[in-house]
């Protein structure tokens, strides 16, 4: 029913992947505001397989900082982990609490939107209106105008490339389209727009075949 919150198998399929930000990710907790906030993400980024990575705002009242760095994959996050026990406590000058989050998130889920938002012309619209955003937002971070036209330009139904659109405004500029809501980094969306907004896809394939 629509507003409702549903399990998703991790790594999924189309259309909706669920991604999860936690997988192979390295979680250092407690990290003190006279720690160097670029040498630690530097040492990371050194790291063969670093992906991504995102500071947690300063806790109230001590400033204390959590960094989380995602990997390709678990022996990565491994790597990056066991370099940061040895080094870190003698080049960043204090003890380093972290730890692998092998297993990823606990759960996740996704919401499912009103049926409305899956008619034909919804999609249609939408579709539009992703590809707009997509251009805009790349315009924004200097993304190529010809890398960009190249993802809209993929072949496919209407309801593919708005799923295609909508994947990439999450992965690339942590927007949710359906949530109306960017946020910093894909941590952040996550905890606030779930993994995913579901449409029932299903009911659009019928009915685009039946046009045909």
């Amino acid at each position: 029913r629509s507003g409702a919150k549903v399990a998703l198998a991790r790594g999924g399929g189309a259309p909706h992947f669920g991604s999860d930000p936690n997988l192979h990710c390295l979680h250092l907790t407690s990290v003190p505001p006279t720690a160097s906030a670029w040498g630690l993400y530097d040492f990371l980024a050194e790291s063969p397989g670093m992906v991504s990575a995102a500071w947690t705002d300063p806790a109230p009242g001590n400033l204390v900082r959590d960094l989380r760095a995602r990997f390709k994959s678990q022996a990565s996050a491994d790597a990056a982990a066991e370099a940061l026990k040895r080094q870190g406590p003698t080049r960043f000058g204090f003890p380093l609490r972290l730890a692998v989050l092998a297993e990823g998130s606990p759960e996740l889920t996704g919401v499912v939107l009103p049926r409305e938002m899956s008619g034909p012309e919804r999609v249609r619209k939408d579709e539009a209106l992703s590809a707009r955003l997509a251009r805009r937002l790349d315009a924004l971070v200097g993304v190529r105008p010809e890398d960009t036209e190249e993802l809209l330009s993929a072949e496919g139904t209407l309801a593919f490339k708005l799923d295609l659109q909508v994947l990439y405004l999450r992965r690339v500029h942590h927007f949710c389209f359906y949530g109306t809501r960017q946020c910093k980094d894909e941590w952040s969306l996550q905890l606030r727009c779930q993994v995913a907004f579901l449409r029932d896809r299903v009911e659009i394939e019928e009915e685009e075949e039946e046009k045909e």
